[in-house]
């Protein structure tokens, strides 16, 4: 959030600042394991124009806390079905914001047709999932699209790449095309909510042996074990 904050020169307030309040939020909501939401706006102005506020305009924040529910045990037992959908999102994915209509009209799609997730696919590469990584392995080595203006730099991602260093899973970031995503030995979905769910089908086709993948369960045994030590009161 600061990385975007800073690629758009909106002022946000010191992730100490945050610390406090979420601990308070947190206290207050009394959930054991909490989902919480930031956003942050450049604040009150007048007249409306599409320039930015005067420098000085206090932010409007919001932070919000929720219980965070699991995911169906069947999703990681069977794997679920996701659907391509060619890249109509704006230019610059890698800022974490409020435009995201395009993305919910993907996941939309997806939701009609059954999926679980739809992944974007732009000149012919795999690029992100509507709200997710979506991570492809090939032999054993895990495939990662390479970071730029249309990925999202998430945390997911990092806590998987720190996990396959410490699991001595073999790693290359680069472009992945559809081609190796349709002939993948498994791919997976990872997100703050889908901790490593193994992809079965994609538009129909089967993934691998249309069952989940070992990679899969190292991740999801590894984010699941990190979750709940860090939920321990």
């Amino acid at each position: 959030m600061q990385n975007s904050a800073r690629m758009i020169d909106l002022d946000c307030p010191s992730n100490a600042l945050f610390r406090k309040v979420i601990a308070r939020l947190l206290k207050q909501a009394g959930y054991r394991d909490s989902s919480v939401y930031i956003q942050v706006t450049r604040g009150v102005a007048y007249p409306r124009k599409h320039v930015y506020p005067p420098p000085g305009t206090e932010p409007t924040v919001l932070v919000a806390a929720w219980q965070m529910g699991s995911r169906a045990p069947e999703d990681f037992i069977r794997g679920v079905e996701c659907i391509t959908v060619e890249d109509f999102r704006w230019g610059r994915c890698d800022v974490k914001s409020v435009n995201l209509l395009p993305n919910c009209m993907g996941k939309e799609l997806a939701k009609r047709r059954g999926a679980a997730e739809v992944i974007f696919i732009r000149t012919g590469h795999l690029v992100e999932g509507g709200s997710s990584a979506i991570l492809v392995v090939k032999r054993g080595r895990l495939l990662l699209p390479r970071l730029g203006p249309e990925i999202l730099p998430s945390l997911t991602r990092k806590l998987v790449l720190d996990i396959s260093r410490r699991r001595d899973i073999p790693v290359a970031v680069r472009p992945v095309t559809v081609k190796e995503l349709f002939a993948a030995d498994e791919v997976i979905i990872a997100a703050t909510t889908a901790e490593g769910v193994p992809v079965v089908k994609i538009d129909g086709r089967k993934i691998g042996t249309g069952r989940p993948g070992p990679v899969a369960a190292v991740l999801h045994e590894e984010i699941v074990a990190l979750r709940l030590r860090r939920s321990k009161p």
